[in-house]
Protein backbone atom coordinates (compact mmCIF):
# COMPACT_ATOMS: atom_id res chain seq x y z
CA UNK A 1 0.00 0.00 0.00
CA UNK A 2 1.39 3.37 -1.04
CA UNK A 3 1.46 6.38 1.26
CA UNK A 4 -1.37 8.78 0.48
CA UNK A 5 0.90 11.46 -0.98
CA UNK A 6 3.40 9.20 -2.82
CA UNK A 7 2.08 10.02 -6.30
CA UNK A 8 2.01 13.76 -5.58
CA UNK A 9 5.59 13.71 -4.27
CA UNK A 10 6.85 11.69 -7.24
CA UNK A 11 5.17 14.03 -9.72
CA UNK A 12 6.60 17.11 -7.96
CA UNK A 13 10.09 15.62 -8.11
CA UNK A 14 9.65 14.78 -11.80
CA UNK A 15 8.51 18.31 -12.54
CA UNK A 16 11.63 19.73 -10.88
CA UNK A 17 14.02 17.69 -13.02
CA UNK A 18 12.18 17.68 -16.36
CA UNK A 19 14.09 20.73 -17.59
CA UNK A 20 17.37 18.81 -17.42
CA UNK A 21 16.14 15.57 -19.01
CA UNK A 22 15.26 14.60 -22.54
CA UNK A 23 11.49 14.56 -23.18
CA UNK A 24 11.45 10.80 -23.80
CA UNK A 25 13.20 10.15 -20.47
CA UNK A 26 10.69 12.34 -18.65
CA UNK A 27 7.79 10.57 -20.38
CA UNK A 28 9.19 7.19 -19.36
CA UNK A 29 9.58 8.36 -15.74
CA UNK A 30 5.99 9.61 -15.66
CA UNK A 31 4.78 6.30 -17.12
CA UNK A 32 6.78 4.39 -14.48
CA UNK A 33 5.19 6.39 -11.65
CA UNK A 34 1.69 5.85 -13.09
CA UNK A 35 2.36 2.11 -13.52
CA UNK A 36 3.62 1.85 -9.93
CA UNK A 37 0.59 3.67 -8.54
CA UNK A 38 -2.01 1.81 -10.64
CA UNK A 39 -0.44 -1.23 -12.31
CA UNK A 40 -1.96 -2.60 -15.48
CA UNK A 41 -3.33 -6.12 -15.16
CA UNK A 42 -0.98 -8.94 -16.05
CA UNK A 43 -1.84 -10.24 -19.56
CA UNK A 44 -2.14 -13.86 -18.44
CA UNK A 45 -4.30 -12.94 -15.45
CA UNK A 46 -6.51 -10.90 -17.79
CA UNK A 47 -6.97 -13.97 -20.02
CA UNK A 48 -4.82 -12.76 -22.92
CA UNK A 49 -3.21 -15.28 -25.22
CA UNK A 50 0.36 -14.04 -24.79
CA UNK A 51 1.97 -16.68 -26.98
CA UNK A 52 -0.27 -16.01 -29.97
CA UNK A 53 -1.31 -18.47 -32.65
Amino acid sequence: MLPVDAERIANEQLSEIEASRAPDASAWCRWAVAEYVAPAPEPVAAGADVLGP
